[in-house]
């Protein structure tokens, strides 16, 4: 496809089947690899240290899939959450998920 990766072509002779998987790797590699973000300590107790690109947001989701907060850069208090383990999601400005992170509170 002239993309510039490499993608495969998967043949099943036995069940005359041909498959094409597109490899979207690479795009997802470079722009994090361009693109620093940290959240930090993990494990963490009380303060959450979030250092994200300009415009970039963390979405902070607990154990159930509920949706705890939305923030960008910020050193955030969270003694009140349960110990437990929580689900980072960056996005970046257009709303694309470029990472995600399990966070763990002790």
């Amino acid at each position: 496809d002239n993309d510039g990766d490499l993608d495969v072509l998967y043949c099943d002779e036995w069940k005359n089947k041909i498959a094409w998987i597109e490899n979207e790797l690479n795009s997802r590699v470079d722009e994090f690899s361009k693109n620093i973000n940290l959240i930090f300590p993990n494990p963490f107790s009380d303060v959450l240290k979030i250092d994200l690109l300009s415009n970039y947001n963390l979405d902070l989701y607990n154990s159930t899939g509920s949706k705890l907060f939305s923030i960008q850069n910020s050193t955030t208090n969270l003694s009140y959450l349960p110990r437990g383990i929580y689900l980072a999601i960056i996005k970046n400005p257009d709303g694309k998920i470029v990472s995600s992170q399990k966070l763990i509170k002790k």
